[in-house]
């Protein structure tokens, strides 16, 4: 928790240093093994590119009705919690959408480290507030993200 405190804080003062957009992403992520929810904040640069740390967590037990015999057949380990930094480069920009592409980086269960990549679009609904959406990567099998995105 230390570490992704402080890279949302490196993130905050290089985006008020640099005069950059803040920009603050919660989204739900839908894995093979449970949904999970997480929150991303960062800055974007003039380039577009946007960089910053996300933490994100799977409360399985709570967010899914599952039976007993359903939750025997999960892994042994399945990811609990996630947190590290993330850069997404824009492939294509338009005045009301976009589509980027997503890299996150950092630490499974505080013991693994994991790279996952992923496509987002996304829908500018006001000057600063977009929906978006995405597919992914992890651990070989495909993921959905939604997102909602607010930019300072």
């Amino acid at each position: 928790m230390k570490k992704s405190v402080l890279i949302i804080s490196a993130c905050i003062v290089a985006s008020v240093a640099f005069g950059q957009r803040f920009v603050t992403t919660t989204y739900i992520e839908q894995t093979s093994v449970s949904p999970k929810t997480g929150i991303a904040i960062g800055a974007i640069n003039q380039y577009g590119i946007e960089y910053g740390g996300f933490y994100q967590e799977s409360k399985l037990a709570e967010t899914v009705l599952m039976s007993q015999e359903e939750v025997s057949r999960l892994p042994r380990k399945y990811e609990k919690v996630f947190y590290g930094a993330y850069v997404a480069f824009p492939i294509l920009s338009y005045s009301k959408a976009g589509l980027k592409f997503n890299v996150r980086t950092g630490v499974t269960n505080g013991e693994n480290f994991a790279i996952t990549p992923s496509l987002l679009a996304n829908y500018n609904l006001t000057k600063s507030m977009s929906l978006g959406g995405g597919l992914g990567v992890r651990a070989l099998a495909p993921t959905l993200q939604t997102r909602v995105t607010i930019t300072l």
